[in-house]
């Protein structure tokens, strides 16, 4: 991911990472896992991507969205040039964040 930002204001736990992943073809990036219950909400917008679990990633082209577990490595790879995708990590709520998810939901 070139630019990510987390999404947890007033807050010390995110609810989610947000980025912008731009790369190109025959490039692919590894990806640990985060934490448990965590998926990847992937949106191509431009170009192929290839995303998910090894072995089990799915083929996107521009337009489409898929989401994937990210709480077990997983990989990003590039299928056409200056492949683009939004990606939003989302993160399960915990004891400690249950007062700040109820406040965004109101």
């Amino acid at each position: 991911m070139q630019r990510a930002v987390a999404l947890n204001p007033g807050n010390t736990e995110p609810l989610a990472l947000l980025g912008a992943y731009l790369t190109e073809a025959g490039r692919a990036r590894e990806a640990g896992p985060h934490t448990r219950g965590a998926l990847a909400h992937v949106f191509v917008t431009h170009g192929r991507l290839a995303v998910g679990p090894p072995g089990e990633e799915v083929e996107l082209d521009a337009g489409d969205y898929a989401a994937v577990a990210a709480d077990r490595p997983h990989r990003y790879e590039g299928r056409a040039p200056r492949t683009e995708a939004l990606v939003l990590i989302s993160l399960p709520r915990s004891a400690g964040s249950e007062g700040y998810v109820s406040t965004l939901t109101r």
